[in-house]
């Protein structure tokens, strides 16, 4: 619940990002207000095929919102907590990777190779590394599928989709 004095001062969700509204909200939120965190879930999702989610956008609004964050208050956490330039450099580099092994996944190879290559800048361990190459090479997502299909117990031969769990558990590098 947000007061509407505080829902003025800190504005709506900006209309202008095609995605990330509610992460940069609730960026621009806690830097201004004091906030708690709950240790229960209060918000549901809907998820269908036909979600903004779901579908491809071409580029990683994770990302732009936490370097818009930054550029508008500085290397300072949701908790008014600081953090290093190398703390930042880390958690964008698991973000661009994050995006780019999932884009490799669902085939937009020139997305991958440009995420993974920018995870990779900022200093993305090997995985970034291999995805990055792996993107450059026409056809690597279906070879590499089928090594995986071959890995796998029969009863998990699905093919990799997009979804929250290929955002957060990503190989060990």
């Amino acid at each position: 619940v947000i007061r509407q004095d505080i829902l003025r001062a800190v504005g709506k969700f900006d209309e202008t990002l095609s995605r990330g509204e509610d992460f940069d909200f609730y960026f621009r939120l806690s830097f201004r207000h004091a906030t708690a965190v709950l240790h229960s879930r209060h918000v549901l999702y809907r998820r269908h095929e036909n979600n903004t989610t779901n579908s491809y956008c071409g580029y990683n609004a994770h990302a732009d919102v936490i370097k818009r964050s930054v550029r508008a208050v500085g290397r300072i956490d949701a908790f008014a907590n600081p953090f290093s330039r190398s703390e930042l450099r880390r958690g964008l580099a698991r973000i661009h990777f994050q995006y780019g092994y999932v884009n490799f996944w669902n085939g937009h190879s020139l997305e991958a190779m440009k995420e993974c290559a920018l995870s990779v800048a900022l200093g993305g361990g090997l995985n970034a590394v291999a995805y990055c190459m792996a993107s450059a090479v026409p056809g690597a997502r279906h070879i590499l599928d089928g090594v995986k299909r071959r890995a796998r117990p029969a009863a998990q031969t699905e093919a990799p989709r997009p979804s929250d769990e290929a955002l957060i558990e990503v190989p060990a590098e």
